[in-house]
């Protein structure tokens, strides 16, 4: 397949923007999705000079944390920036073709609250990264004076980075030599998903296998690294309880993650001399949501009213992660899950991945009578039900619900072709990708190009 792949990213070209802008920046994501490889990729092609500052190395934060005990403003952090540079042999200058690189800033609360001065009284261009930056959300919440952390509003602006999305999969697949035909593609990432790592690994050796060893590393990694913000043990098969109770509630749309949210708490481990007392602890979804490893859609029970929201529902960020957490589940004697509803789950987690471009998911869940159709949507001024078969499949609530008048279409996406009928339209699933233009939407709009409120209209 060639050895020369190009992952370009949709948040590249906001990356871009923010160079015309006077503001800090703040990248919020997973680790492994890339966010290194694209401000890298920024450096090269948009700066003369950059400095590369990783607090998630132990060398490198304790020599912060020495050097800037008397750093109080901006200026005083360019002087330890200055020793840094030469320290490392990085040429350096304090001008706007310089860009410095603060990753895994929610090591360093000291180096987080520095930014507010360094983006106010210094010309280089600053921009942090971090993988686990709710813990200064529950860090503020927990310590004593409540500000641990000083979120440095109006002069920052924030970006949030997930795995690659199918879209970027396929450009990224076009782009080599010898590229695989959409099928193949979809059928990878509906399995293996976004981590650019993992998609390294298919296109340059074609095993799955290795796919699957990738996938087993990053989730180490992840489970290890969370270790470090809990007094008590935060284990793997924690983790993999608490997804596995993610991936239930996708297959069965009930609301069993309360269980979870409630048995799986922790103490998060709060700054030196916080009185810890009994509600300070952290349940395992909201530790994992604050990751960006799972997202929330909604569920409304009345289509005539879709916007009141019932309760949510998570999905994965990530097909791959779901994947390796499924497997996880199949090494038991006696999974909690039904192995012929797995592919099913994917597809509902690769749709829901795909209506997350250009919306919040919505699903339709009703006890009497029973009825549940996967997502709605709006097209114009039409309701439309989005019905997910990963085989073909009857889409009998959406059938009642347009005989009745409360849906005007259907939308049924599934793997295989099928010609669409008046009332329903048929979708690939390898092309759900196009789902957002059919409903209206730019082909070109994503996450990160979502419109924003018109103040005048307030």
């Amino acid at each position: 397949m060639g050895n020369i792949y190009d992952f370009s990213r949709d948040i590249y070209a906001e990356l871009v923007k923010w160079t015309t802008t006077d503001k800090g920046l703040l990248i919020k994501g997973p680790r492994q999705v890339g966010k290194t490889y694209i401000l890298n990729k920024l450096a090269e092609e948009k700066f003369k000079r950059s400095l590369y500052v990783n607090f998630g190395f132990k060398e490198v934060f304790e020599w912060f944390e020495e050097n800037t005990k008397e750093a109080f403003n901006g200026a005083k952090w360019l002087k330890v920036l200055e020793t840094y540079a030469e320290k490392v042999n990085i040429p350096f200058s304090n001008d706007s073709e310089t860009l410095v690189i603060f990753d895994e800033i929610q090591i360093s609360s000291r180096a987080f609250n520095a930014i507010r001065g360094l983006v106010r009284e210094c010309k280089f261009r600053i921009v942090a990264t971090g993988s686990y930056l709710g813990i200064m959300d529950l860090e503020n919440y927990f310590s004593d004076n409540k500000q641990s952390y000083f979120y440095p509003v109006g002069d920052v602006q924030m970006l949030e980075m997930w795995p690659m999305t199918y879209k970027e999969v396929l450009k990224a697949c076009e782009a080599c030599e010898d590229s695989p035909d959409i099928a193949d593609i979809c059928n990878y990432y509906l399995w293996y998903g976004g981590f650019p790592s993992v998609l390294h690994q298919w296109l340059e050796t074609n095993n799955l296998k290795h796919c699957e060893d990738a996938l087993s590393q990053i989730y180490t990694t992840l489970v290890a690294e969370s270790q470090r913000y809990f007094e008590d043990d935060f284990p793997e098969d924690v983790w993999t309880e608490t997804l596995v109770g993610v991936a239930l509630q996708i297959e069965t749309g009930k609301e069993i993650l309360r269980d979870y949210q409630t048995d799986l708490i922790y103490k998060f481990r709060t700054s030196p001399g916080t009185d810890v007392k009994h509600r300070d602890i952290v349940d395992s979804v909201r530790w994992l949501l604050s990751c960006n490893l799972l997202f929330r859609g909604n569920v409304t029970n009345n289509l005539k009213r879709p916007q009141d929201i019932v309760k949510h529902q998570y999905f994965f960020v990530d097909q791959g992660l779901m994947f390796w957490v499924l497997n996880k589940e199949f090494q038991k004697d006696f999974p909690r899950i039904d192995e012929n509803n797995v592919a099913g789950m994917l597809t509902s987690n690769f749709v829901a991945l795909a209506i997350k471009e250009f919306t919040i998911p919505v699903s339709y869940s009703r006890n009497k009578p029973k009825e549940e159709i996967d997502f709605i949507a709006k097209k114009g001024t039409e309701l439309i039900a989005i019905e997910v078969k990963f085989n073909e499949g009857e889409t009998k609530s959406s059938n009642t619900a347009l005989n009745r008048g409360d849906i005007d279409h259907i939308v049924k996406i599934q793997r295989a072709e099928e010609p669409s009928k008046e009332d329903t339209t048929v979708f690939p699933l390898s092309r759900v990708h196009e789902l957002g233009a059919w409903l209206g939407h730019s082909p070109d709009r994503n996450k990160y190009t979502l419109k924003t409120i018109n103040k005048r209209r307030l």
